[in-house]
């Protein structure tokens, strides 16, 4: 099983910091890509499209230049992928900030 990680850290002081590095937060990385898909193309409150454009028949294997990874029909901030703003990793962000 694959698993979607996520290590947070921040500097312990504004300039002269020493990296602190938080717990990750970790799950399993089909459950997070379809949760973030679900979320895209459900829960968003938007007037703009909700497509999500998907490779045709993906295959094991794929060869180099084949498009296998899934992204928006419309998303100009580039936010299709980020999990954190799906709510998903709440009760991780309590715990680190």
């Amino acid at each position: 099983m694959f698993r979607h990680n996520v290590v947070s850290a921040v500097l312990s002081n504004v300039l002269p910091g020493a990296p602190v590095v938080f717990d990750p937060w970790s799950d399993l990385a089909r459950y997070a890509a379809e949760y973030r898909s679900d979320h895209w193309s459900e829960a968003r409150d938007t007037t703009h499209s909700k497509e999500i454009n998907r490779p045709k028949s993906p295959t094991p294997y794929p060869k180099k230049a084949y498009q296998v990874a899934h992204d928006a029909e419309h998303d100009q901030g580039n936010n299709f992928g980020r999990l954190a703003r799906t709510g998903m990793m709440n009760d991780y962000l309590l715990t680190v900030l």
